[in-house]
């Protein structure tokens, strides 16, 4: 595929003939045609997203307490879930985040705040787990040289 093999000094070995040239030409062309051409697909699709008008209502307002969400358009995507999964959770109102009460949220009683929030008790566990590694580890090697001194039968 390469053409023959040439004969002579290195240093002729370095110019590749023409017919050398546009087999290489050929093949790299040919490499990157599928390149070239999803590029262009790329291309084609972006000008038509730059021409698709926007949603200029439903982007410029804020959201209100209590309102429903936009619908979303259907997309490829949405075939791979079921169709009625949307229709069984609803959908949640947007709600503000002044709306919160943290004050009566710290003084509920029926809330409880276990130590998952405390993280002395994992720092605590995990500084133990490590210094038991490392006393396994280096045991481990002090009895292997100390093994190794040991006279063998």
């Amino acid at each position: 595929m390469l053409g023959n093999v040439r004969s002579g000094a290195p240093a002729d070995w370095a110019q590749p003939n023409e017919e050398m040239r546009a087999l290489l030409r050929a093949e790299i062309l040919e490499a990157l045609a599928p390149l070239s051409r999803g590029l262009a697909e790329l291309e084609r699709r972006v000008d038509a997203l730059e021409r698709r008008p926007l949603a200029p209502a439903a982007l410029s307002r804020p959201p209100v307490a209590g309102a429903s969400l936009p619908e979303m358009p259907r997309t490829a995507m949405a075939s791979f879930y079921p169709q009625d999964a949307g229709a069984q959770m609803g959908r949640a109102p947007l709600v503000s985040h002044h709306g919160l009460d943290v004050k009566a949220i710290e003084r509920d009683p029926t809330i409880i705040v276990v130590g998952g929030i405390d993280g002395r008790v994992r720092r605590r566990k995990l500084i133990l787990a490590f210094v038991a590694f490392l006393l396994v580890v280096f045991g481990g090697l002090g009895y292997l040289l100390a093994e190794s001194y040991a006279p063998h039968p």
